[in-house]
């Protein structure tokens, strides 16, 4: 069995340096870009996929649709995997003090609406 973790595309925040969290930005061209090459490289690699397993984050469900509609394979669409939210934070631009205390927060981000969960990536 292979498992194969795929980031979304490139979005308008991504692009733009602000914190997407929970909330979505549409795909940029170089995105969509992205998307058709990523789809082209894995039916090089790989004849079939099993299932596709995405976050319900529109960017991510777009990545999500477009391997699984390539593949013929179904979809789950898995709120374990959605990105961690960082609740007043989202839209902000990335503060470069904001960035270590991110990645030195072992399981809540404190907001001022309050503990926003944080999930680790599970071990299979």
């Amino acid at each position: 069995m292979h498992l194969i973790l795929i980031r979304h595309a490139e979005t308008a925040w991504n692009r733009g340096g602000l914190i997407q969290g929970h909330q979505d930005s549409a795909l940029t061209a170089r995105g969509l870009q992205e998307t058709t090459a990523l789809l082209a490289a894995l039916a090089h690699d790989f004849p079939s996929v099993d299932r596709v397993y995405t976050s319900p984050a529109g960017r991510a469900r777009h990545m999500g649709d477009a391997i699984a509609s390539h593949f013929g394979c179904p979809i789950s669409v898995e709120p374990l995997v959605q990105e961690q939210a960082f609740g007043d934070y989202e839209g902000l631009s990335r503060v470069p003090r904001l960035v270590p205390f991110i990645q030195d927060t072992d399981l809540s981000f404190s907001t001022s609406k309050g503990k926003m969960k944080c999930i680790r990536i599970m071990e299979l």
